[in-house]
């Protein structure tokens, strides 16, 4: 189990099921999702990737800590488009009054994407990192 997982059951911040680690990346650049579906990069990404700085990260520093999490967590893996990535600002903004970075918008987005699939409930507990804003 990873370390951060006992910590957060020591602390008592995690007392039922693991919570599922999702990785979120957009249409246009999304090495760390072709990883996690094929175990390997499948296209090229350059450094100068046509997307948000802050998700544009080709090899990120916990790569295989990352990929080993979100197995280990049941977690998945789901892109979101740049264009609703950037409406997703918008409409966080009207409905709850709170400014969202694009890349803290692409975790609302997957999540959204991720309740249509039905991957998510609309009743299980979520948690959103907004760490560009």
């Amino acid at each position: 189990m990873w370390r951060s997982f006992k910590e957060m059951i020591n602390l008592g911040w995690i007392t039922n099921k693991l919570p599922k680690i999702i990785i979120v990346q957009t249409e246009n650049y999304n090495p760390m999702i072709q990883e996690f579906e094929n175990g390997k990069v499948t296209a090229s990404f350059s450094p100068k990737a046509t997307t948000v700085n802050g998700l544009a990260v080709p090899y990120p520093f916990a790569n295989e800590l990352i990929q080993s999490v979100v197995r280990e967590s049941n977690g998945t893996a789901v892109t979101v488009s740049e264009s609703k990535m950037i409406n997703g600002v918008d409409v966080v903004a009207r409905l709850e009054g709170l400014i969202l970075s694009p890349e803290g918008s692409a975790s609302f987005m997957g999540l959204k994407k991720l309740i249509e699939k039905d991957y998510i409930k609309e009743d299980e507990t979520t948690l959103l990192f907004n760490t560009g804003s």
